[in-house]
């Protein structure tokens, strides 16, 4: 585009090179946007050789606000673009913490499981020493009531017994109790 005006000129420039760079920035990031400002700074492009030098300060102004559209929309998109990154770190930390939790309680876990088998050997000791125990308690008490006649059923029995042989030596029948 032909100016009169070298500082018009070099800010066309500028501008279209800036408009250059966002379109191909908007579009290599598959961003298929449409938007007013990029369809308007496109248009503006297109027709900026047919304009007349004196509509150069109108077509000026009006790269200036399509700039400063555009411009507006990479502030919002940066913005939008570092709260992603840090809800991306919230979660991340959230994940380790997370991480860091259940290592934790694995590692509680194994302590109470190392715990609770200490707890059943030793149960399992005490209940076979108390059953070894009982076991010599109940043999002793088995040979003590043998070697005094037996038990009281086994009295009854001799008893019974003895009478059946009184009996049968005197030649008397058994008729029972």
């Amino acid at each position: 585009m032909i100016t009169r005006n070298p500082k018009v000129a070099d800010a066309i420039n500028r501008s279209q090179k800036q408009i250059a760079c966002i379109d191909s920035v908007l579009n290599t990031s598959n961003n298929t946007d449409n938007s007013y400002p990029s369809r308007k700074a496109s248009r503006l492009l297109d027709h900026s050789a047919e304009l007349e030098p004196e509509d150069t300060f109108y077509q000026n102004k009006s790269y200036e606000r399509a700039l400063d559209e555009l411009n507006l929309k990479i502030k919002i998109l940066e913005n939008k673009a570092i709260e992603d990154q840090k809800v991306i770190e919230t979660l991340r930390s959230k994940v380790k913490a997370s991480q860091a939790n259940d290592k934790l309680m694995i590692s509680k876990l194994e302590y109470e499981n190392t715990q609770a088998d200490k707890v059943i050997r030793n149960l399992k000791e005490t209940l076979a020493i108390g059953l070894e125990e009982e076991n010599r308690m109940l043999k002793q008490e088995f040979e003590r009531l043998l070697r005094i006649g037996g038990f009281e059923e086994n009295k009854e029995h001799k008893e019974r017994d003895q009478i059946i042989q009184d009996k049968k030596i005197n030649g008397t029948q058994y008729n029972g109790f």
